[in-house]
């Protein structure tokens, strides 16, 4: 999900998009650059939906991944949650690099 005042007619620039990314898109044509994201997995029994969905039996397991992805003002530019079968659930992980990271003193 994309706050649609960040991004009004991201919907038309999709559909002429010429294989570029959404990131691309949103740093492109509306200057939103991610510069962190915060995701938390959470592993969990699998939702009625969600076993139809994947093909999964009763009480099988799922991974929920969800995060927000934040601008360098520490605006949220967007936000997304993916559920995977827990059997076959790989998941790695970068970290920033320092200069990414800015401190805050709190006075």
């Amino acid at each position: 999900m994309i706050p649609k005042l960040l991004a009004p007619d991201l919907g038309a620039h999709l559909k002429r998009s010429d294989g570029r990314s959404l990131y691309d898109l949103l740093e492109g044509v509306y200057g939103l650059t991610e510069a962190r994201e915060e995701q938390l997995l959470v592993s969990r029994a699998a939702r009625p939906q969600e076993e139809e969905l994947l093909g999964l039996l009763h009480f099988d397991w799922v991974v929920e991944v969800a995060g927000v992805s934040y601008s360098a003002r520490q605006e949220p530019i967007d936000r997304f949650r993916m559920v995977f079968v827990a059997k076959s659930f790989a998941f790695r992980l970068a970290t920033a690099p320092a200069f990414a990271v800015e401190a805050v003193e709190l006075v």
